[in-house]
């Protein structure tokens, strides 16, 4: 598959899927209307990924709806119904988990809520799809690389059971192989 600028994906690694984490676990629709419920995002100037994740996320719980052909890049200003009136607020990514006392909740990446010791598996009130999951990782090579055997053997090794095993394993759910 190419990408543009001569780079060509090789295959797919894993998702780390963002997650929207709370101290309990809860249904998404438990959010309460009728308050101001205050869910983090992360802050982060040049990279918008987050908040995208987030609102998708949202937006896939029925909790927002987005414009529609936002694709997967909307913004806040992509919002066109917040039934439950949720108010955003941007910390610092590695501030999110010390601050869901004073949140309802937060969109925190895996390894930040992992340093936390929470568990996007048993600590999210939603959690990203890995079945078509853009934000996977992946290996890229350039484009005219793509069909030379170091990197066939490279993907074959990746993509094995063995290393499948590991990453469920090793990260107990909170990152998932997509191959």
């Amino acid at each position: 598959m190419r990408i543009g600028l001569g780079v060509g994906i090789l295959a797919k690694l894993a998702v780390d899927p963002a997650t929207d984490s709370a101290l309990v676990v809860l249904h998404a629709d438990h959010l309460l209307a009728g308050h101001a419920t205050w869910i983090g995002f992360r802050r982060d100037a040049l990279c918008r990924k987050s908040w995208c994740r987030g609102l998708l996320l949202l937006q896939h719980e029925g909790l927002i709806t987005l414009r529609d052909g936002v694709g997967i890049l909307p913004s806040v200003r992509d919002i066109v119904a917040n039934p439950k009136g949720f108010k955003f607020r941007e910390l610092d990514a590695a501030q999110l988990p010390r601050s869901l006392p004073d949140l309802d909740a937060a969109i925190i990446n895996t390894n930040y809520a992992l340093q936390a010791k929470l568990n996007p598996r048993r600590d999210a009130i939603a959690i990203e799809s890995r079945t078509n999951n853009p934000y996977g990782n992946v290996i890229a090579v350039r484009a005219r690389d793509q069909g030379r055997p170091v990197f066939k053997t490279l993907v074959a090794a990746y993509q094995s059971d063995e290393i499948r095993q590991f990453i469920l394993t090793q990260f107990d759910g909170a990152i998932l192989p997509v191959f």
